[in-house]
């Protein structure tokens, strides 16, 4: 009988630190999973938020995006219309110049004929 009631006795010593070791060690995993729980929601929290920004900045850049595509649209329709005008103006100054050419001839010829006349006089006031 003895070694019955050594065995219990021995039996009873070791479970009971085995419990106070077990009862520390829950409450501590407790805490610590209530510690990495808070963590990892702020983590989430965080994590939103910059999630969130992201998607405000990405939304804002494809805005400017689209705006620069609008101007730049702008800008070649304005091109366009310049370079239109611009054959336009030509257009119109090559049959202004047209009408005026012959003009422009007979004043080339009135030149010749008055430079000659000069050339004329010159000659008999050397004599």
């Amino acid at each position: 009988m003895e070694d019955t009631t050594y065995i219990e006795t021995a039996k009873t010593e070791e479970v009971k630190p085995a419990l106070g070791k077990t009862g520390n060690a829950k409450r501590n995993k407790s805490s610590i999973a209530k510690s990495e729980s808070k963590s990892l929601s702020k983590l989430h929290g965080e994590l939103r938020k910059h999630s969130d920004a992201r998607r405000k900045t990405d939304l804002a850049v494809k805005d400017i995006e689209k705006q620069l595509k609008a101007l730049l649209l702008a800008h070649h329709a304005a091109i366009r219309d310049l370079k239109k005008q611009v054959t336009q103006m030509n257009g119109k100054l090559a049959a202004i110049e047209s009408k005026r050419s012959p003009s422009k001839a007979t004043a080339k010829k009135k030149l010749a004929k008055s430079q000659k006349t000069e050339i004329m006089k010159r000659k008999s006031n050397r004599r």
